[in-house]
């Protein structure tokens, strides 16, 4: 279960990457700020769910060695 949370985890920080440099190439934002807020909570989510998944399959494989 944990791989597949941590290849979920991956995907989604894939999305937001491709999405942030969507962004960065545009010159205006048709995003409202608040928009742009709960956006880079979602990154900070997902980045902290692909080290918790990570740390998660790195326990188990201490456990098991």
């Amino acid at each position: 279960m944990d791989m597949s949370y941590l290849n979920q985890s991956l995907k989604n920080l894939e999305y937001i990457s491709q999405f942030e440099h969507y962004l960065s190439c545009r010159e205006d934002s048709d995003f409202s700020s608040e928009f742009l807020q709960s956006f880079n909570q979602l990154k900070i989510d997902a980045q902290l769910a692909t080290l918790n998944s990570t740390n998660a399959i790195m326990k188990k494989v201490k456990t098991a060695a």
